[in-house]
This record gives structure tokens, sequence and C-alpha cells, in this order.
């Protein structure tokens, strides 16, 4: 119905500025001008919201950050039974220290031996010392806690309905020497998401401190932080807001088999990793003001499987970025950049040194780049799609590979790119190799390197 009554308003535009314009392919030029315009016009109309309540309370920070962003609150389930008892506690589990958030202090459980617990109200430190393989659930609710862990050993937090608000901090702050792995229990996929997962911070915040308490260095980068690998798992739910810095941020690796997250809004990532992040499973929405999804070392960013939706609202903020290389090999990705010079996905790398490689083999991309110089996919290295459906309206360049040695090659899967306001649909300064699969864009082959076309 809305297509049909904007018809008429591109066509006006064509036989408007018809033979006003003396370049070529003139038409192809004005409908896309008249068509980037009216895509602004409807996306600003049928995309703005009004700010919901978070589980806690508050109109959920900053609603100007609100418009084009409409998250999901169903979520995917987990198929497989996770043996949990959810009728007790302590869910069943074996060597586990169960706290339960609210009123004016924490309810604890005695810790099994060799765990030492500090408490302050709702402010929980847990020490585990040398111990292994033992279980953290949390429930409850606190406007003024939070969760920090102490350790050497890799152990399990079970997140069973819990809603932590810290005001001066990080909600769970994880400064332990080996893996911690998460799994959302509460806000399982039916009915309203009662009971679903929230952590807020505050805002102002250092990220780095020195705690005379524990005498130590802490570091607090975000609102769920961990020194170490950082792996979600569950048919649960969570939600979180970052006022002061990252949503999720881990020093190590991130990883998410499944489970259901939501970055409500992020002051500046909403998943930050030091190495590698790798989603194979269930369900991520991330608004951000700075980058969606970052990671700073060697290992690239992969996507197997799932669903990811991504909104970013800041100038050079971008959907995924690596410093070495994006591999998309399965699952659903969409992408929404809205700020000048923003990539919906960006592999910097370092050309010949360390190139950032983009490779895609399978899944649904679609990305929509928003605002001056603003592309889809950029490459310090290859593009490559051998599989999957991509899809691709930017402001400037659809897909650019910025190194004269870099390649562009086609084998299979779908490709859509178009440049709406300037730059070219494919810019490659290196090679362009077309073998198999539909593609669908304007290639720039004065240079005669187009090949297999």
């Amino acid at each position: 119905m809305l297509t049909a009554l904007l018809e008429p308003f591109v066509k006006c535009c064509v036989a408007r500025w018809k033979g006003q314009i003396d370049v070529k392919n003139r038409h192809i030029l004005i409908y896309r001008l008249c068509l980037a315009a009216v895509s602004a016009l409807v996306f600003s109309c049928s995309n703005v919201i009004t700010p919901d309540d978070g589980p806690g309370g508050g109109n959920g920070g900053n609603s100007g950050q609100n418009n084009g962003w409409r998250p999901e609150y169903s979520c995917i389930a987990q198929t497989e039974s996770d043996d949990l008892d959810r009728s007790r506690a302590d869910l069943g589990l074996p060597n586990v220290i169960v706290i339960t958030y609210g009123g004016e202090s924490a309810n604890v459980t005695p810790p099994p031996s060799g765990i030492t617990v500090q408490q302050n109200g709702n402010h929980v430190v847990i020490n585990t010392g040398d111990t292994r393989d033992h279980n953290i659930v949390l429930s409850g609710a606190t406007a003024n806690g939070s969760l920090m862990v102490w350790g050497d050993r890799r152990f399990n937090l079970y997140l069973n309905g819990v809603n932590i608000r810290n005001p001066v901090g990080s909600a769970i702050n994880i400064q332990n020497g080996s893996t911690v792995s998460a799994y959302l229990v509460g806000g399982d996929c039916v009915g309203e998401n009662t009971g679903r997962n929230f952590l807020e911070d505050g805002a102002g915040y250092s990220t780095g401190y020195y705690d005379n308490d524990l005498n130590a260095w802490v570091q607090a980068k975000g609102t769920f932080f961990s020194e170490a690998n950082l792996h979600i798992y569950g048919s649960g739910s969570l939600e979180i807001r970052s006022r002061n810095n990252h949503a999720i941020v881990t020093d190590d690796r991130f990883v998410m088999e499944s489970g259901n997250v939501l970055v409500y809004e992020s002051a500046n990532d909403g998943i930050h990793a030091n190495d590698s992040i790798v989603i194979r499973g269930g369900r991520v929405q991330i608004r951000s003001v700075g980058d969606g999804m970052q990671n700073e070392r060697t290992d690239p960013v992969v996507v197997a499987g799932g669903e990811i939706k991504i909104f970013t609202t800041g100038e050079r903020s971008h959907g995924i970025i690596s410093e070495t290389g994006v591999k998309i090999r399965g699952g659903t990705i969409d992408i929404v950049t809205n700020g000048a010079g923003s990539r919906g996905i960006y592999a910097r790398g370092e050309e010949i040194v360390d190139p950032g490689n983009v490779e895609i083999h399978g899944g649904t991309l679609n990305i929509t780049s928003n605002g001056e110089g603003a592309r889809g996919i950029d490459s310090n290295g290859d593009v490559t799609v051998t599989n999957g459906n991509v899809t691709i309206n930017s402001s400037g360049d659809g897909i650019r590979v910025g190194v004269d040695a870099g390649y562009f090659r086609m084998s299979g899967g779908n490709v859509f790119a178009r440049a709406l306001r300037s730059g070219q649909d494919i810019d490659c300064r290196g090679k362009i190799q077309h073998t198999g699969g539909t593609l669908d864009a304007m290639i720039d082959d004065r240079t005669n390197r187009v090949t297999g076309f």
C-alpha cells in the first residue's frame, strides 16, 4: 500500500529532473536519488518508537537514540534440555553459591570450601581461589548492587531472573583468569518474557581503578565485563543497558552458542572483545553509539549461525569491525548504521602486514549505511563471496576493496549492492573476479579489471 502511494512521487522526481542532468545513465542516477529520499522518509516515519520502561522501571535512558530501532522481545528457544531444576533456588546444581538480591542486603548461601565471600549490602565479591567447576546462581533485584568474581579457575554463572543496577560501576565484573560460562535461565521464550535478566551500569565511573578494600587493581570496562573468555548459553534472555562504556566486554574471547541478548543501549560498543568474537547461535540485538561488535586483535569475527540485529547511531560507528577479518558462514545479520563515515562491516587490517578480509560463505546479510561517506562493506584486504544472500544499500560505496592488491571474488550466492548518494556500487582498487552467483551492481570497469562476466 505504501509503495503504491509513493510510486507517483518517484515518477514525478524522474520527470521533473529528466534532461536537466547531463550524465551517462542519468535516469538511473535520478531514480536512485529519488529512491534514497523516499526511503529516508519511509524509514523515519515507520520506525520511530517510544522507549519502553526497563524491567526495573525508568524510561530507558536517552530516548533520542530510539528512532529507527525496534527491539524484539520474543526470543529463540533452546531446543535441547538443560537438565536444570527450576523449582529450586540452586537449580539443582552441585558446588553452588546462590545470591538473591533484594532489600538492603543480598542473601548469599554459605559457599563451598575454598571460596570466600565479601559483602556490602547488595554488592557481592566472591574469591574462588584455585577451586574449579563451581556454580554461581543469581536471582532477585537491586537498584544498587553488583557481582565481582576473583579466581584462577573456570566457573559457571547462571542468571536466573536477576535484575542488577549499579550506579557506580559494572553490574557484573569477572576478574577471573579463566573461562566463564554464563547461562541465561530467566526470561523463557513465552508470554511477556517476565523474569528476564537485566543489567545496567552507571555513568561516569572509571574503567580502571585501585580498590583499597580488595588491595588490587580493578578493570571495569563495561556493564558486563570479563577479564577472560566469556561464553553465553541458555534458553533465557538478557537485557543490558550501558551508560558509561561498552555493554559486554571481554579482554579475551567472546563466544555465543545460544540464548537471547538484547543490548538496548550502549554508550560505546555493544560487544567488545580483545580477541575473537564468535556467534554460533541464539539472537543478538544491539543498539550502540559506538560499534555494534568490535574485536581488536589477531582473530576474526565469525558468524556461523543465529540472528543478529545491529543499529548504530554515532559517527564512524560500524556494525561489525575487526582488525583482521570478518567471516560469515551462516545465520541472519541485519545492520543499520547512522553516522558519517560509518561502515556496515569493516575489516580494517593493515595492507600486506595483516590485511583485513571479508568472507561470506552462507547466511543472509542485509546492510543499510546512512551518513556522509558511509559504506556497506569496507575491506583493506579481499572480499570473497561463495554462497549466501547479500543486500546492501549505502549512502557511499556499497562494497569497497581499499588496497591495490585486493580482490573482489564471487563464485556463488546473490549480491545486490547500491550506492545511493555517492561512490560506487562496488569500488575495487584491485581486481574483480565474478565466476558464479548473481551480482546486481554497477561496476567501474574502465581499467578492464572485471573478469568472468
